[in-house]
């Protein structure tokens, strides 16, 4: 059982099947041999070629922040999270940025020195372009400028799969 909560962050819904075993019912223990199955059935992810450009796709929702690293439409990595306390009262387009600037923290042995197109769903003015900033864009805009990138509007109905993460922390 300790590896199935080793790997537990990353499997939807296997937080609830992953409890010790000596507080499962009979019936519930049926849990134990699905979040076995769930594991040794993982999702296919390819390993990261350094010479060719990475695509992050990111989405943001009023609960919870989700990226996926892709190379020629294969998953690399994904990963979300809940929102923190004081993040839950953050206009749309800080959360959309937030999780870019959580993508770039995150894979930024992947990202830093290589080209990446983020893809986000929330068509905004540019950051860049505003003429004032708060103290937290001011942070996230220097961090931005480290990277060869360019973020590219893609609608929430075709950004699928970082909507599939978003999902994950509900």
């Amino acid at each position: 059982m300790g590896d199935v909560t080793l790997h537990g962050r990353a499997r939807h819904g296997h937080a609830s099947l992953a409890a010790p075993r000596r507080t499962q019912t009979k019936p519930a223990r049926h849990g134990t041999f699905v979040a076995t199955l769930r594991l040794t059935s993982a999702p296919i992810l390819i390993m990261p070629d350094i010479t060719k450009p990475f695509d992050v796709y990111c989405d943001a929702s009023k609960i919870g922040l989700g990226c996926v690293l892709m190379q020629e439409g294969k998953v690399i990595s994904y990963m979300s999270r809940q929102l923190k306390q004081h993040e839950q009262n953050y206009p749309t387009h800080d959360l959309e940025l937030a999780a870019v600037v959580l993508a770039l923290k995150v894979w930024r042995h992947y990202l830093m020195g290589n080209r990446c197109e983020i893809y986000s769903d929330h068509k905004s003015r540019s950051i860049s372009s505003q003429k004032e900033l708060n103290m937290r864009q001011r942070r996230w805009l220097e961090l931005i400028k480290d990277y060869d990138m360019e973020i590219h509007y893609h609608p929430g109905k075709a950004n699928v799969v970082a909507d599939a993460r978003v999902d994950a922390c509900r």
